[in-house]
């Protein structure tokens, strides 16, 4: 299986436990790995033949903004659970979402979760 990369996705969303994070949106940062077959499009060098990088970006940041998110496990199964709906061609999906401006007292650093899910 092939795979594009898509990386450094910056939106802001409502996410995390505490009141605050449930008020003010916060930066995450999102990284994509993208399983299909690339092979056709790289014979016949069509556009019709691969997904949009833009359309994959955009809908993320849709999911991102759709709800306010407890857990950056909930956004990343929903992330992947649409773009595995969205996108037939995905065969799998890899998603890593970074929360870098955790203000958490006892804690300094970023946050981050990383799944994959195949299409069944």
């Amino acid at each position: 299986m092939d795979t594009i990369y898509l990386t450094d996705i910056e939106t802001t969303c409502l996410l995390g436990i505490y009141e605050h994070e449930k008020i003010s949106k916060q930066k995450i940062v999102i990284d994509l790995a993208l399983e299909l077959d690339l092979k056709e499009a790289g014979l016949s060098d069509n556009f019709e033949h691969t997904v949009c990088y833009g359309e994959v970006s955009k809908l993320i940041q849709e999911v991102a903004n759709s709800k306010g998110f407890e857990l950056i496990e909930h956004l990343c199964e929903l992330s992947c659970k649409t773009l595995l709906e969205r996108f037939e061609r995905l065969q799998g999906v890899e998603i890593r979402i970074y929360k870098p401006e955790i203000k958490e007292e006892g804690f300094s650093g970023n946050a981050s979760v990383k799944i994959t899910r195949k299409r069944s």
